[in-house]
Formats: structure tokens, sequence, C-alpha cells
């Protein structure tokens, strides 16, 4: 096989709106996957005008392959999400094909986000498979859409489905700062990359997935995805096999759980629910038993969420990611919880207060905006000692809109600019 390379391009995709040119990212092979998300993460440094900028917060795998999910479970799905990316950078991970609910999803969420986009927030979505044939309908790419998509053929919708989540896996970890050197030569920027921080203090994206698949494509991605690491919250009422592996789920955590039975039931209930199915039996019954080996392992990788709890959507995904995030992710975790305003992963983390650095981020997090107040409120019940100085107020308000305070207080204190410092003078 030869060296696996990797180089960017603009591609010809034909969408239900017409053929649309979009940028990707190719790779000689799946095997080219570090090399790819090298590539991405130095094209984030060359641009960047500090460090760690234009990483995301949540990186999220949206698997819904084989399931034709209802107009008012999309519209739900839709809100939830849509308060998510609207307050934090989030990078959106899917299939691309039109069919699939959840790549449709992510096209109407930069549609409906853009325009009230929060500055300093960024949103991606990014179709990851083998180069369409000409027929192939992908979603529309009009803005905000990077394709990852490998040369070599992925012969199966199987095979394009671990490719998927394997990128995912390997995006989720930054590449060492020293490794991603320099601008490329499709970089837009001639200035010397920024280099991303230390492992000690880098920020990488939170990894999860939403799944609400209904076919064995979608159940071979989930189970990639779990057994790399990646937890997943899954749309338990979505479609009958969502349902078959909450059942499932439930029952092995009950005080009467037998495997003999269980075994039995979960054959029975496969077969007939992939009657249909080119792939065989055994082999679909090798899928779910892998997938509560994941799930039921001593990291809780699995949750479930009805449609009727969506709206509680952020602080579930959260939650996922606060019981199985390590100790360096633990900040990531609180700021984000503070910009998507849930208070409750204060209690489940039970941050060190006493870590001034970390308290200022979260107090300047929460005040940028009204709709943080939930957030404020409850850190500040925790009776944090936090000192006020110049340097806190000028973060502070860096972190908010300046509007206001630049046309209208600044004025009367007869300042023309922000200070740069805040004194007794001031």
């Amino acid at each position: 096989m030869a060296d696996p390379h990797v180089f960017a391009d603009s591609i010809s995709i034909s969408t239900p709106n017409g053929i649309q040119l979009s940028p990707c990212v190719i790779l000689s092979s799946p095997v080219a996957i570090p090399q790819a998300v090298k590539y991405i993460y130095s094209q984030l440094a060359a641009n960047a005008n500090e460090l760690d900028e234009g990483v995301a917060h949540l990186q999220i795998s949206l698997v819904s392959h084989g399931n034709n999910i209802s107009q008012g479970y999309r519209d739900a799905l839709t809100s939830s999400l849509l308060s998510i990316v609207s307050e934090c950078s989030t990078w959106l991970i899917s299939s691309g094909e039109v069919d699939d609910p959840f790549s449709s999803i992510s096209t109407s969420l930069i549609q409906k986000a853009l325009p009230h986009m929060r500055e300093g927030n960024e949103m991606l979505h990014l179709p990851v498979g083998a180069i369409p044939s000409d027929d192939a309908i992908r979603v529309d790419s009009s803005f905000n859409t990077l394709f990852v998509l490998s040369r070599i053929l992925l012969d199966t919708s199987e095979s394009a489905a671990r490719f998927r989540a394997h990128f995912a896996s390997r995006l989720s970890k930054p590449p060492p700062a020293l490794l991603i050197g320099m601008p490329g030569e499709f970089s837009s920027s001639q200035a010397p990359a920024i280099l991303l921080s230390p492992s000690a203090n880098e920020k990488s994206p939170l990894a999860l997935s939403i799944f609400a698949g209904s076919s064995v494509v979608s159940l071979e991605e989930l189970v990639c995805l779990l057994e790399s690491g990646i937890p997943s919250l899954i749309l338990e009422d979505s479609c009958e096999f969502c349902s078959l592996l909450h059942s499932g789920w439930l029952l092995t955590r009950s005080s009467q759980f037998s495997p003999t039975s269980f075994n039995s039931w979960i054959e029975s209930s496969l077969e007939n629910l992939f009657s249909d199915s080119d792939t065989s039996l055994p082999s679909i019954i090798s899928l779910v038993h892998r997938f509560f080996s994941a799930a039921l392992s001593d990291q809780p990788l699995v949750e479930f969420i009805s449609k009727r709890d969506l709206s509680d959507l952020p602080s579930r995904l959260l939650h996922l990611c606060s019981l199985n995030g390590t100790s360096s992710q633990e900040q990531r975790i609180l700021i984000t919880a503070a910009k998507l305003n849930c208070p409750s992963i204060l209690s489940s983390l039970s941050p060190d207060l006493g870590d001034y650095q970390l308290m200022e981020s979260l107090l300047c997090e929460c005040t940028a905006r009204d709709s943080r107040i939930d957030f404020l409120s409850s850190l500040l019940s925790h009776s944090i000692d936090t000192p006020i100085t110049s340097a806190l107020l000028i973060r502070m308000l860096n972190s908010t809109d300046k509007h206001f305070f630049c046309t209208v207080i600044l004025p009367l204190l007869g300042y023309s600019t922000p200070p740069t410092i805040i004194s007794e003078e001031f």
C-alpha cells in the first residue's frame, strides 16, 4: 500500500439544490486519518489569533442511518441542538447522505444558527465517507461544511461507518503541539502558525454521539464509537431498534437478570427486526453483544433519552461527558456548562473552588450572557472566594457585548476607548 497522504481540494457534490462545489479533505485511504486530523488542526493553528482558537467545545457524531424519524421528532431535536450550537462552538459529524435524518438536521441547524451565531462561536458540519458517485445525492453544503472523504472505495456501508467512527475518535484528540508545525501550502495565512497549547492545558473537543439508528450500518458505527471511548446518548423512542436497545439495557440492570433468557430474547427480537437484512443474524447478534459489553463496562458510556425530555438535551449530554471525562477535561466541561447554562454539572463534578483561574473563567462565561443566570446563581451559592481584580474586570469586559459599555458608559466617564487596566482613578 502506498504511503498514506492527505490533500485539500474542492469537490462537486450533487445536492437537492443542484450541483455545489464544496471544500473537502481527501484521504488516500482510511489509514491516512491521523494525517487528515493533523491537517485540520494545523489549519486552525495557522489561522488563529490566540491559542486554541477554533477548537470546538463539543464534537457530536450524529448516527441515524436507516431511520425515518417523524417530522415532530426532528423539530424537537433540532430545537434542542440549536440551543447548543448557538451558545458554544460545535463540530457535527454525519454521513452527509440526503436520506440520513441527522445529516439533514445538521444542514437545517447551520441555516438557522448562522444568522444568530454569537461572536466567537463556530459551527462546522463534517460529512465523512467515501467520494460519492456521480448519482449519489448529499445534503446541502452551502455553508460551514467540510467533507472528509476517502479516495479508496469503501466497498460497504459498514466500512464507511467504521471509517466515520475512527475519524471521530481521532479528531477528538488534537495532535501534540510540536507535531502541528507550520502552515501548509493550503493555508490562507502567511504568518507562522500559532501552536496549540501543551497537552497539560490543551483544549480538546468533548466528543460524544447521539444515536437514533435503525440499521446494522448504524449499529456498526455506534459500537466503534463506544469501543473507542466516545459516549452515546440514544433516542430510546425514535425507532423500534432503539427501543430494543433500551429494553435490553433495562433488563441487564434488573436484579432478576438471566443471561440465558436475555440471549434468547435478543436473538428472537433481532431475527424479527432484521429479517430482511443482508447481514447474517450471528453477525448482528455479535454486534449487539459488543454494544452491551461497552454499555455495561465500568465506564458509563451509554444513556437513553426520550422525546419528551429533549428540552433537557444540553445538560444530559454534559452529564454524560462528566461521567467519562478525564481530570484534564473537567475545566472544559465546566466552561461548556456555563455557556449552556447547565448548573447541575457543578454538583456532578464538584470543582475546586479554590482554583482562582477556573473560577475567573466561569464568572466571565456566565456573566457574558443574561441567559446564563442559572449557572451564575448556582456558582455563587457555593460561596466562592475569588478576588475581584482589575484583570478579572477587564476579562469580563472583553467577554461581554461591549456596544452599550463603549457607546454609553465610557463617554459618561470621559473615556473614548475601553481601558486596559482599572485603577482607583477609573
